[in-house]
């Protein structure tokens, strides 16, 4: 099954992407905002639809962990409306990118409770 974990080398992505692979049967792949070096990490912005969509179609996945947000939560009591519209849209493209390549994978949307 091909798996897709969006910030895949922050904090917890990067101890998804480490379990996910111990399994057996599963081809992961991870976005990073970041260019990262690794050979299934995709350095794409995901507030940037066409290259949401371009990732999405190259991989194709059956199954998303979205971990992807605004990264700094003391950042986002300052910037509070760049940090809703930022991970919002994110989340947005995801959902619209496998509309219209007619993918259905299963979402596993994730966020912090982190203040």
């Amino acid at each position: 099954m091909k798996i897709l974990v969006t910030g895949a080398t922050g904090f917890a992505g990067q101890h998804l992407m480490k379990l996910l692979e111990a399994r057996a049967g599963h081809e992961i792949h991870g976005t990073s905002m970041h260019h990262q070096p690794g050979e299934r990490i995709h350095q794409v912005d995901l507030t940037d639809a066409n290259a949401v969509r371009e990732v999405l179609n190259e991989v194709r996945p059956a199954a998303i962990y979205h971990l992807a947000a605004f990264a700094s939560p003391a950042l986002s009591f300052k910037q509070p409306n760049e940090a809703i519209t930022s991970t919002v849209s994110m989340q947005v493209n995801l959902f619209e990118a496998c509309k219209a390549l007619g993918l259905t994978p299963r979402i596993l949307v994730v966020s912090s409770g982190q203040t």
